[in-house]
């Protein structure tokens, strides 16, 4: 039985260990992922519906790396419309002295009635309680 201790549980000729501390590149160690495509630039162009009354469309490019996000070019500039200036609103403006201010004192307030429709269920509910 004695000779299963050296069969099983020998301990084999580890190589020597460096002396030297281990240390990872700093790309190495963070967990990024793929950081060579994570620090490329990207180009995103966002395009934004057209409002009533211009001709263009609004759009925001910027460039987004994991780095830095820079405001590359944008269309955002307001489309020349020939009726522009001539526009005026069919529906007139009333201003805020026109209107008459709600009385709350006037009108008076209803209280809302109890529902009874479920007091034998609260009835229970107190006595189970107890």
């Amino acid at each position: 039985m004695a000779g299963f201790f050296g069969l099983f549980g020998g301990k084999k000729n580890q190589a020597p260990q460096s002396q030297e501390p281990f240390f990872l590149s700093e790309d190495e160690a963070k967990t990024f992922g793929n950081i060579d495509y994570m620090r490329k630039e990207v180009v995103v162009r966002h395009t934004f519906a057209r409002k009533k009354g211009q001709a263009e469309e609004l759009e925001s490019v910027k460039s987004i790396s994991a780095l830095s996000s820079k405001q590359v070019g944008s269309g955002t500039k307001p489309a020349s419309t020939s009726f522009s200036t001539s526009f005026t609103p069919s529906t007139p403006s009333t201003s805020a002295s026109d209107k008459p201010a709600p009385s709350t004192a006037s009108a008076p307030v209803a209280k809302r009635t109890p529902d009874t429709s479920m007091d034998m269920f609260r009835n229970m509910a107190k006595k189970i309680r107890r």
